[in-house]
């Protein structure tokens, strides 16, 4: 499966189930615990939808896409 569309996938998840976690991912997408880390960690860093904890759990702040980039 191409990456762009699991990280699709796992966004949809994510908004789906109000929630963010390595375990979700794994048992939804059947994925290894690395891979969903990987794609939890890049939309933390990539948008506001979640947020790392320090804890290394992530928060979900439910942003969508369109207030990650507000028009100039």
């Amino acid at each position: 499966m191409h990456a762009d569309s699991i990280y699709a996938r796992v966004v949809d998840l994510v908004h789906t189930y109000r929630a963010a976690s390595v375990v979700l991912v794994q048992r939804h997408l059947e994925l290894d615990a690395i891979e969903a880390e990987s794609l939890l960690r890049r939309m933390a860093d990539e948008t506001r939808i979640v947020r790392r904890l320090r804890s290394g759990l992530y928060f979900y702040t439910g942003n969508l896409h369109g207030e990650d980039h507000p028009a100039d």
